[in-house]
């Protein structure tokens, strides 16, 4: 896993990621225009999939993009929204497309992070 993210425990700014279909639209004649949901999904360890201390989707209005090779997603994480995330701690997050026609998001764009949750320090002293 290459890209770490460190977010304050309770922080409310959006997240942006850049999702990048270029090789999808060579490959498969897929882009931006194709996708009919993201979802963003936090949990503990690789694996935990019934057990997602956080799950957005863009068709709930919890994501927002736009884009078409080169797309730009912002996801909604507001301050409520810490239940079950503990302060110094490491978690796996990912963000997946759903093309239209496909039942499932594709796992396969490698759009994996870790998700560093720090303290808010300020709040403690």
């Amino acid at each position: 896993m290459s890209r770490l993210i460190k977010r304050i425990l309770n922080d409310s700014r959006d997240l942006e990621f850049t999702l990048d279909f270029t090789d999808y639209n060579t490959r498969f004649g897929l882009n931006g225009a194709d996708i009919t949901d993201i979802i963003f999904v936090v949990k503990k360890k690789k694996g935990d999939a019934d057990n997602s201390l956080l799950i957005k989707k863009q068709s709930l209005g919890e994501i927002s993009f736009v884009g078409q090779d080169i797309v730009i997603a912002t996801v909604q994480w507001p301050s409520d929204e810490y239940g079950g995330f503990e302060a110094r701690k490491k978690y796996l997050a990912a963000i997946y497309p759903l093309f239209s026609g496909d039942t499932e998001a594709d796992e396969n764009t490698e759009d994996e992070f870790e998700i560093e949750i720090l303290d808010d320090t300020l709040k403690e002293n």
